[in-house]
């Protein structure tokens, strides 16, 4: 499944920046600049997911139907770009 938002950001040094569903967590989309976005079931609103860290590294808690963890935004990068490579 190819889910790719662009979206030019003239303080980047990207010219875009590419969001991708992130694979089991359908409400949440993360970008190719580490930022983490989620919809709010309610009103379908996309919104930023604030940063917190993880081991020194930024992270973020996300929820799928299965339940939930704190996970690092790097890992979600990689998830969305490269794919699921198991626990690493």
């Amino acid at each position: 499944m190819l889910d790719v938002l662009c979206i030019a950001d003239p303080y980047a040094s990207q010219t875009f920046e590419i969001w991708r569903t992130v694979p089991g967590f359908d409400r949440f989309k993360v970008s190719s600049h580490g930022r983490v976005i989620r919809q709010n079931i309610s009103t379908l609103r996309w919104s930023l997911v604030p940063l917190g860290v993880l081991s020194g590294y930024p992270a973020v808690s996300i929820l799928n139907d299965a339940g939930g963890d704190r996970v690092g935004v790097h890992r979600l990068v990689m998830w969305a770009f490269v794919g699921p490579q198991g626990d690493l």
